[in-house]
């Protein structure tokens, strides 16, 4: 019984819109001279009013909330973590000469410190 109900309301909605727009639009138009009718036609024309209330219900409150929540503590966290790399570069960096030789000696030093641990321990 519900399939049939449910083949009669499209049904009848492809007939109304048949009778409105292709049969006899004079007959749209008288209808849209009324207030009622052309406020119904317009509410219509515009998603059902979906756009506005998506827009009240979803957009302006997480945009709210976001602008509340600028700065928030995670954030500073991660700003923490920035500085102390940035530093940590800054400090790391003075030791880059582009001399091979101190590079090759300090590896040497390197080696042979990690084995007079391993050998003296």
């Amino acid at each position: 019984m519900l399939a049939v109900v449910a083949s009669a309301v499209a049904i009848g909605g492809v007939a109304v819109a048949y009778v409105l727009y292709l049969a006899r639009p004079a007959f749209l138009q008288s209808l849209l001279g009324r207030p009622v009718w052309a406020r119904l036609y317009r509410f219509w024309f515009v998603g059902w009013g979906f756009d506005w209330l998506y827009e009240r219900l979803l957009v302006r409150p997480f945009v709210w909330v976001a602008r509340i929540n600028r700065n928030d503590f995670v954030d500073s966290i991660f700003g923490v973590m920035a500085f102390i790399t940035e530093l940590l570069h800054r400090i790391i960096r003075t030791t880059q000469t582009g001399r091979l030789r101190w590079y090759a000696a300090c590896i040497v030093v390197g080696a042979i410190t990690t084995v007079a641990i391993v050998v003296f321990t």
